[in-house]
């Protein structure tokens, strides 16, 4: 059993539990070691439980209170007793008990801000450092607006599960935020303007909702209002892809579905005017990990994977075609694809060991570094004037903690 840890007498096991299919979460539970009996629940949504030297409390982590925090609960002949205790907050993970009645944990903290650096769009070649835009520590992706005076982006602030959608004037410097009405729900955490710089185009909701996110006022209007797009999810995380794109003019939608009768995937489009759906493309992968639409409207660009290990850029015409191979990675992990304003290159993030950020021509030749060394890249995007982009940079912190004499030592054996 995972994470299963003995009571001090031997008496005892506890263990985390799955609950049934149809429940999501988990508990923490008793069993007699002898057996005999059915496990008894000490603690619900709960894990990682731990027994306190003396086997008179069991700790255990919980999200009770909307964070992972360290609780406490008495424990009297193999069954709990009284309430849980809340002892510490944010505690990520539950090491143990030392003898002496320390406690010892984990924390780890995300760090993602958002940075912008100059290139040359006609060579990739990097012209400016890259340089911080936020210190939120959660955002998520960022775009301009066509006409450069605003950038969106996403900020995720955990400790209140509170997910806004972020409005920066470029010309003041000034930030407003506008709270999202579905914030769990929102499929790609990379914004899309629509050309008339009022609006953000979303795709979100269990259906795959088609919304009109307005700037100034934070309302939705539906787009398509009877037509949905499932998610395309077949990425480890989905939400960092975007496989609905909205086309440069705003009058159409570019997406991705999954064939299952055929298997392969399908490139669609739909005019926002009403149109029906239709097929441009199929490509023979059931994974495509990403799609992006040139600024001039007239080609897409896909990543594929080309087992066993390898990935392929491809990119075709947006008025249909067959995909042509632009470069084709052994070990490579091309991620994020995204066009040059004159449409003539592509830039794309690597995870291949450290994470880098690679131009290549979009007729295809060898990529080349963009020379950033930071740490995992997100969310590529590009300024109108084409000479910056801007990419959210990763990284986790770990720490190591314990909390003295939490409980009394031990007794010694006689």
């Amino acid at each position: 059993i995972p994470g299963a840890r003995f009571s001090p007498d031997g008496s005892q096991i506890a263990f985390t539990q799955n609950r049934p299919a149809d429940q999501k979460g988990f508990d923490v539970v008793l069993l007699p070691v002898r057996g005999g009996s059915a496990p008894v629940k000490v603690a619900a949504d709960a894990s990682s439980p731990v027994w306190s030297p003396d086997g008179k409390r069991l700790l255990f982590i919980s999200d009770r209170n909307g964070s992972n925090d360290l609780w406490s609960i008495r424990i009297e002949g193999g069954k709990p007793a009284g309430v849980p205790e809340f002892v510490k907050e944010r505690v990520d993970g539950l090491l143990d008990v030392s003898p002496e009645g320390d406690c010892f944990y984990r924390t780890r903290n995300l760090v993602r801000d958002l940075f912008t650096a100059g290139i040359d769009p006609r060579t990739g070649r990097l012209t400016e450092e890259p340089r911080q835009m936020t210190q939120r520590h959660e955002t998520y992706g960022a775009a301009w607006s066509p006409n450069g005076e605003y950038l969106a982006y996403y900020q995720w602030q955990n400790q209140a599960r509170d997910y806004k959608v972020v409005i920066r004037s470029m010309k003041t410097g000034e930030d407003r935020e506008l709270p999202l009405k579905e914030p769990l729900s929102l499929y790609s955490h990379k914004p899309q303007w629509f050309p008339d710089n009022r609006a953000l185009f979303m795709h979100y909701g269990a259906a795959g909702k088609l919304s009109r996110f307005d700037i100034q006022t934070g309302e939705f209007r539906p787009v398509l209002e009877s037509v949905t797009v499932p998610l395309y999810n077949n990425v480890g995380n989905a939400y960092y892809a975007t496989f609905v794109v909205l086309s440069p003019d705003g009058r159409a939608i570019y997406y991705l579905a999954r064939d299952l009768e055929k298997g392969g995937t399908r490139i669609l489009r739909r005019d926002l005017d009403g149109g029906p759906e239709v097929e441009i493309s199929r490509i023979d992968s059931d994974s495509v990990q990403a799609l992006a639409i040139a600024p001039d409207g007239s080609r897409l660009a896909v990543v594929v994977p080309r087992p066993p290990r390898g990935q392929v850029i491809m990119t075709l015409a947006a008025s249909g075609g067959e995909p042509k191979e632009v470069f084709a990675s052994a070990g490579w992990a091309p991620r994020d694809v995204m066009w040059t304003r004159d449409s003539r290159r592509l830039f794309f993030f690597n995870k291949h060991g450290k994470s880098q950020i690679h131009s290549i021509p979009a007729e295809g030749g060898e990529p080349q570094p963009l020379g950033i060394d930071m740490h995992d890249f997100y969310f590529l995007n590009l300024h109108p004037d084409g000479k910056q982009i801007i990419f959210a940079d990763e990284q986790w912190n770990h720490h190591l903690w314990v909390v003295k004499n939490l409980f009394p030592p031990a007794k010694p054996a006689r």
